[in-house]
């Protein structure tokens, strides 16, 4: 469930969650399986829809018919379509002109999970076949006032080559772009330091200090290519068998004169001139 937290009904109940791109919890499975659809705004479905997470994967809170954006940050209303209290991002920062309204009035393109701004990040993301979880913390930031302009970089392994997005803050947007292939050798060669995690790499000389605690919590180490690192990236065969190959030769060069010392390899060849 994209690293949503998630609790059984009761005691001793395992109760299996699908969300949707947008976070938000679409079925469950029980005894038998459960399914529902919220429209854009998020009001309750028709089905019945259980457990406590739900549209954007926030807390829903029977008693005021609401969810706890933001892990309670603000309290959102979908049947009035409106928060319950103002933005404090409104309405010169990322909250938009009006401080109570839902994503600026258009949640068929826009989303809201923190109560704080709207953003298309999870758009830009399945856009480039990325995933939200490790990068949301990281490239959220840039819907800030302050980080209007300033960029992230994001690096996805494909065979011998970086694929490399860039986003932007753009207001209360955040723009995404695909840059031009680059390759992994060269990476090797200039030593280049990123943060790693599985094929996902964040160049560390781009990453603003602000960033890096958020990055190792989400799983990135810093990491540097490596001759063994390189050949698995590029070939994860190569990669593999290197250690065994470099055995194997050190096994066969006591019988090979190429591996032997070059003087006593040109004694041993006048020897058998001279007979």
């Amino acid at each position: 469930m994209s690293g949503l937290p998630a609790s059984p009904p009761c005691a001793g109940e395992t109760l299996l969650l699908q969300d949707d791109g947008l976070g938000s919890t679409v079925a469950d499975q029980r005894v038998r399986r459960e399914e529902w659809s919220f429209p854009p705004y998020g009001q309750l479905p028709k089905q019945r829809a259980g457990g406590g997470l739900r549209f954007v994967g926030q807390w829903f809170d029977p008693a005021v018919q609401g969810y706890l954006m933001g892990n309670g940050h603000r309290v959102y209303r979908p049947a009035i379509m409106r928060f319950l209290s103002s933005d404090s991002l409104s309405p010169f920062g990322a909250g938009g002109v009006n401080a109570y309204a839902y994503c600026s009035g258009d949640p068929v393109n826009f989303h809201d999970p923190s109560g704080r701004g709207r953003t298309l990040l999870t758009k830009r993301l399945n856009k480039f076949n990325l995933p939200k979880e490790p990068l949301r913390d990281f490239l959220r930031p840039l819907i800030d006032i302050e980080n209007f302009g300033k960029k992230r970089t994001v690096y996805k392994l494909k065979g011998e080559q970086f694929e490399r997005y860039e986003f932007m803050g753009f207001g209360t947007k955040i723009k995404g772009e695909k840059l031009s292939r680059t390759r992994v050798f060269d990476s090797f060669l200039s030593d280049e330091v990123f943060y790693r995690r599985d094929d996902l790499f964040i160049p560390a000389s781009k990453a603003p200090p602000s960033t890096v605690e958020g990055l190792l919590n989400a799983g990135f180490r810093k990491f540097k290519f490596d001759v063994d690192t390189l050949l698995e990236a590029i070939s994860p065969k190569v990669g593999k068998t290197r250690a065994v190959g470099i055995a194997d030769l050190s096994l066969n060069v006591q019988s090979n004169d190429y591996g032997n010392d070059l003087s006593v390899l040109m004694q041993r060849t006048r020897s058998t001139s001279s007979n």
